[in-house]
């Protein structure tokens, strides 16, 4: 007896015709238990270097200078300030005063205004690269010409003749035991100094540092 197969194709399309009905349906039901994003995309400063938290404000410093960023809104806004700040490597957050350190000098922003140092308040009118507060209140700042303080309401600096490696100063450090930690990355002179109560040590590639 020979077998009918005339209904065979017309089973297969109705097959296909409901499940891809089925899958239209599916699709087109509200998903009830998506999860929130886990990022959101800002538009900060080109080329972000730092970030300091202050009153539910994130400060964001780059190349452009710095902004502020609302954490609970998530909106962006320009920092009071008329100086220009461009190139901001550094900023520290002290009490209600935020230290900006950039390639034109250190800034201090607080909620009068901001302020520029200039040489004659004994600051470097130049690139600043690092800012650190010491535990004895001394608030530091890593420059191309030296490591400034300031101490009892003067700023002084710390040079190659007083026992740096190198006046460029990249990064500071402070230890548990009181001493000062310099690093500097300008070859063949940088590596790290190490000021300890007045004596010095240096760490760089004579000694075990993998470059200086």
């Amino acid at each position: 007896m020979q077998k009918n197969n005339n209904l065979t194709p017309i089973i297969v399309l109705a097959l296909v015709a409901l499940t891809l009905l089925a899958t239209g349906y599916i699709s087109k039901q509200p998903k009830t238990d998506q999860e929130p994003p886990i990022y959101t995309i800002l538009n900060p400063p080109d080329d972000v270097t730092c970030m300091v938290e202050q009153n539910n404000v994130l400060w964001v410093g780059g190349k452009a200078g710095v902004i502020g960023i609302d954490i609970e809104t998530h909106e962006a806004f320009n920092i009071d300030c008329d100086e220009r700040m461009t190139y901001t490597r550094h900023m520290l957050l002290d009490g209600d005063t935020l230290w900006i350190g950039h390639d034109r000098g250190l800034t201090r922003y607080t909620q009068s205004g901001c302020e520029t140092l200039t040489a004659g308040d004994g600051m470097v009118e130049d690139r600043v690269n690092f800012l650190m507060k010491t535990s004895d209140g001394t608030l530091w700042a890593g420059t191309w010409h030296g490591a400034y303080y300031y101490r009892e309401g003067e700023w002084s600096r710390i040079t190659k003749d007083d026992g740096l490696l190198d006046n460029f100063v990249n990064t500071m450090i402070e230890d548990s035991h009181g001493g000062i930690w310099y690093g500097s990355y300008v070859a063949p002179q940088g590596g790290i100094s190490i000021n300890m109560n007045g004596e010095w040590q240096y760490f760089n590639t004579d000694n075990g540092l993998v470059h200086n």
